[in-house]
């Protein structure tokens, strides 16, 4: 893997990957949440 291969993604995919990496974190947080207080 040479560096060449970073320079394919554009910018605008690397923002909507990083886009949907917090939207699935803060989804899996938020059901995380919701269960430990619905356990307690």
């Amino acid at each position: 893997m040479e560096q060449t291969s970073y320079s394919k993604l554009s910018q605008r995919d690397v923002d909507r990957a990083e886009t949907d990496l917090l939207i699935n974190l803060s989804t899996l947080t938020q059901r995380g949440l919701a269960k430990m207080i619905g356990c307690s």
